[in-house]
């Protein structure tokens, strides 16, 4: 089953923005960085463009 990452992305970027918190708190709330979280958004939009 292939995972649509972009259709992901938007699902939690609009939980994200109806709980009202940024993107920043979203990673420390996960335990992320910055630099992971935008390494994460980069892959999710390279393999959503090659499908």
């Amino acid at each position: 089953m292939a995972i649509d990452y972009e259709a992901l992305g938007k699902r939690i970027s609009n939980a994200r923005k109806q709980v009202g918190i940024t993107q920043e708190a979203l990673g420390e709330q996960l335990s992320m960085t910055r630099k992971l979280s935008a390494l994460l958004k980069r892959q999710s939009a390279v393999q959503a463009s090659t499908h």
